[in-house]
């Protein structure tokens, strides 16, 4: 989904972007979901790793270690395909200064990686309790994010509402006076990817984590992708019910003076149908059998694969990529199709020879220390 959808980004014309095309409209919703998925999905399978034993504690626990590890991992290469050599180089050919200001924005790695050190930070805080279910913590967790998330999506609508109106030449980025880097965490010049926007969905992944990890012997029974579905099908039906009512609960009681709570209908939204497709999923892994073979290397080996494909299809950190150079939004959707195919291809192959790339890359980090 990821590949198949930014190179689909990077190479459809614009004149077939349009939902008057039932098959981009249908693109366009299935790409909305991918980061959300990704985002859960992470969160899943971190969180059931790291509490395979219940009895171990913080300190002993392996999975923490690799945890605060695969953290640092993330942010640096997060940041480090950031960087490009070729316009450092072209700067310095020129004489004029290396623009910095996209090397400080926070994406998809770099939001992960704050993710999975809350999910850890939370895990630590349970290890001390340990007086309810971790699931509870990651729970709460997930709910004050979306909030804070609520009150950021307003204070973003209202800085949009300014500026078109004249009021405001820019929006006022919050923490305010706080360095670039740290903005873009929240709300910045480059923050796709705000941590408040998508930590709700890693904390969630965290929830079903211990669910599963939990009740892992019920995985197969007939019911229990069913409990997914129904969930999904309650969040659709009453989340507007739901929202609307604890604004009006919160209004009544001074905490606002406006409905902010139906900003986070979408994400909500979202989430249901997130739950939809891991409820369906869990019955395809129930009459499905796969071996360890091509197909799921390729998602155990997610986070090389994102890493290469910003540096092939985005220029990352040498400066050199498909886009803009050879797709710039110039493709038919029959020649998008193709070319999709031959990307995602291009990546079974590296997955498939994986291992030698492995030992470069682990080569790599020895020369980092």
């Amino acid at each position: 989904m990821m590949l198949e959808g930014h190179f689909t980004g990077a190479a459809l014309e614009a004149e077939y972007r349009t939902y008057d095309y039932t098959a981009y409209m249908i693109w366009h919703v299935i790409h909305g979901l991918t980061s959300p998925l990704f985002f859960t999905v992470s969160g899943i399978i971190f969180t059931y790793l790291l509490t395979k034993d219940k009895t171990l504690s913080f300190r002993t626990n392996p999975r923490v270690k690799k945890g605060f590890r695969r953290v640092l991992q993330l942010l640096f290469w997060g940041y480090l395909i950031q960087f490009n050599v070729r316009i450092l180089i072209e700067s310095l050919m020129g004489g004029e200064p290396y623009d910095l200001h996209w090397l400080y924005a926070f994406h998809v790695l770099q939001s992960i990686g704050f993710g999975i050190l809350t999910l850890l930070l939370i895990y630590g805080l349970w290890s001390w309790m340990k007086r309810v279910p971790l699931a509870l913590f990651y729970l709460i967790g997930a709910i004050i994010v979306f909030t804070m998330n609520d009150y950021l999506m307003l204070h973003i609508l209202e800085q949009q509402q300014l500026v078109a109106d004249g009021v405001i030449s820019k929006p006022t980025f919050i923490p305010e006076h706080a360095p670039k880097f740290i903005q873009n965490m929240v709300y910045g010049q480059w923050s796709e990817f705000s941590f408040i926007r998508y930590g709700g969905y890693t904390l969630i992944g965290g929830v079903i984590g211990c669910l599963i990890r939990s009740y892992e012997r019920f995985v197969f029974r007939w019911w229990f992708g069913l409990l997914f579905i129904l969930s999904a099908f309650i969040l659709l039906k009453y989340t507007h019910f739901i929202l609307e009512e604890g604004s009006q609960w919160a209004i009544q009681r001074g905490w606002t003076d406006r409905i902010i709570w139906l900003n986070n209908e979408p994400a909500i939204f979202g989430l249901a149908i997130i739950l939809a497709f891991l409820g369906l999923l869990i019955y395809v892994n129930k009459f499905v059998k796969m071996s360890n073979n091509l197909f799921l290397r390729m998602g155990q080996n997610t986070f090389p694969i994102y890493v290469v494909h910003v540096i092939v299809l985005y220029e990352g950190l040498f400066g050199i990529g498909l886009s803009p150079y050879l797709l710039h939004q110039n493709l038919t959707p029959l020649q998008d199709v193709l070319g999709a195919l031959a990307f995602i291809s291009f990546f079974f192959l590296m997955v498939h020879f994986i291992e030698p790339l492995e030992r470069a890359y682990k080569s790599v980090l020895k020369i980092f220390g």
